[in-house]
């Protein structure tokens, strides 16, 4: 493949265009806390409640999830990416726009310096990066498609058997941190931060030890989307590669 996506992003847009995402209102600044790893960053709730005692509170909190993740047809915001090295150093920001529409259409648009497109019709997805001026055109990758998907799909079953779901609150923040049963998962745990219902932050620690935090911001929820709105103009003469 001529252009990379990272796993974050494979697997973001893969659940985020599958089916439901809850909305929110609410401007997210860069998180103050990168600096901690994944475990310290949830059990920071310090008093926070938990459901993540036995099976019957993991499931409990696997449905809860669910039900936060059901509903909408649509989605479109900004969003403002960092990624973290081990250390908890910041080493990459990026800005842009996301959009989806179930079942499967897409389309992330990361700002310059570091523009790259990417958009799909549920089964193609298309990588536009303008400083290589090229173009890469595969089909979905099942394996970011399938299980990433689950978490939106609200078949609180299927959730339960790919993911131990843990739950925290604290002074009105819910947060679901979901760890994959299986070794070939795309990532090694997953966070999600919602206030009242609606999702306002995503964390993902990858194999390698890097961590990605996602915040969503200027959410417009169940609003038309046209054909149009998910596709991106490739400029003419910029080099294809399909695969």
């Amino acid at each position: 493949m001529g252009t990379v996506i990272n796993s974050f992003v494979a697997a973001l847009l893969s659940f985020l265009s599958a089916l439901a995402i809850a909305n929110t209102d609410a401007d997210v600044a860069a998180p103050d806390d990168v600096n901690l790893p994944q475990s310290e960053q949830l059990s920071a709730t310090g008093s926070a409640q938990n459901i993540n005692s036995d099976t019957t509170d993991n499931q409990l909190a696997t449905e809860k999830l669910a039900a936060n993740l059901k509903g909408l047809e649509t989605f479109k915001s900004r969003f403002v990416q960092f990624m973290v090295d081990k250390s908890g150093a910041v080493i990459q920001e990026t800005q842009g726009r996301f959009l989806a529409r179930r079942p499967g259409q897409f389309l992330w648009h990361t700002d310059p310096p570091l523009e790259q497109v990417i958009f799909s019709d549920g089964s193609l997805v298309t990588v536009y990066d303008p400083d290589l001026e090229q173009v890469t055109i595969q089909k979905m990758n099942p394996e970011a498609a399938s299980t990433p998907a689950l978490l939106l799909s609200g078949d609180v079953e299927n959730l339960s058997a790919s993911y131990r779901v843990e739950y925290h609150f604290k002074q009105g923040v819910e947060i679901f941190s979901l760890i994959p049963k299986s070794n070939d998962s795309l990532f090694e745990s997953l966070s999600l931060k919602f206030i009242e219902g609606q999702i306002i932050e995503m964390r993902l620690r990858d194999s390698l030890g890097q961590k990605t935090t996602l915040s969503f911001t200027e959410v417009q929820a169940n609003i038309e989307l046209s054909d149009e709105a998910l596709q991106y103009p490739i400029p003419d003469g910029v080099d294809v590669i399909r695969e």
